[in-house]
């Protein structure tokens, strides 16, 4: 409904995290808060929505902005820690 009101995407709005994941070479968050912890084999990344976990091998940050990243590698899992 806000997306229809305000022609901008909700979770632009409100803040909330996009993840879009590409086969399982490549993931890319928009809206994130920061960056937690980098290693090769995981990566955590803090949201509004939690903290993102992304493990795997081979996991590097190939691109970031203020805004959106991306994380290219053998990526095998996604999940949010428990808060």
């Amino acid at each position: 409904m806000i997306e229809h009101i305000l022609g901008v995407p909700t979770e632009q709005v409100l803040s909330l995290p996009s993840v879009r994941m590409v086969g399982d070479r490549k993931v890319e968050i928009c809206n994130y808060k920061g960056l937690l912890h980098v290693g090769e084999k995981s990566i955590r990344i803090a949201t509004c929505a939690g903290n993102l976990v992304l493990e795997g091998n081979r996991l590097d940050v190939a691109h970031i902005t203020k805004e959106y990243l991306t994380v290219q590698g053998r990526i095998q899992r996604i999940y949010y820690e428990d808060r």
